[in-house]
Order: C-alpha cells, then structure tokens, then sequence
C-alpha cells in the first residue's frame, strides 16, 4: 500500500470513530427523553392504580352502608304497621277517654246561593 493509501485508510477510520461518537453523543438526549418518558408512564399507571383501589374501597363502604340501611327499613316498616293496627289505635283512644260513636250524622249541602250581589 502506498503512503497515501494507509493515510487515507487511518483518516476513514478516524472519520468512522468521530460519526460514531457523534451518534452516541446525539443518541443520548433521546435515551434520556425515553427513560423519563417510561418513568413517567410508570408514576401515571401508578396513580390510575391507586385511584381505582380508592374508588373501590368507597364502593366497598357504600354496600355496607346500603345493606344497613335497608335493614333499618325494614325494621321501620314493621314498626310502623304495628303502629297503625287497629287494635292498638282503638286502645290509645279508651286511654285518652274517647268514646265510641254509634250513630254517624252527615252534613247535607243544599246547592242554594248564600250571598247575592
């Protein structure tokens, strides 16, 4: 080979070295970008999971709640018709010294007028 074939050869090389240097150097920005961008899709995927869990522990809180209530319902519901069971409504009424009534009288309302101008 001649002189200048070898400095030629030495000068790709070293021409090779600096692109590959220079991709490396360029390369780098955009690996950094990825990494936070994967670090922050893994904070965001995170967060949906703690949202969801807390979503469904109030979910959970509200069926409770719920069966609860209905079971007061009806526990209600029997109070009251045991409330209003004649028996006992006719039982407060001797209590408070009312009395019977036999005979039923109803008003009758004539269609007459009852002022004129």
């Amino acid at each position: 080979m001649t002189k200048y074939a070898v400095s030629h050869a030495k000068q790709s090389q070293s021409q090779k070295q600096t692109i590959t240097k220079r991709r490396k150097i360029t390369l780098l920005p955009f690996c950094f970008i990825g990494l936070v961008l994967v670090l922050l899709s893994g904070v965001y995927y995170l967060g949906l999971l703690n949202e969801k869990a807390t979503y469904g522990y109030k979910v959970s809180a509200l069926e409770n709640k719920l069966e609860e209530l209905k079971g007061v319902n009806q526990k209600l519901e029997l109070t009251k018709i045991e409330l209003q069971q004649i028996n006992r409504l006719e039982e407060l009424a001797l209590n408070l010294e009312m009395v019977k009534s036999d005979r039923v009288d109803y008003l009758s309302i004539t269609d007459e007028t009852v002022a004129v101008r």
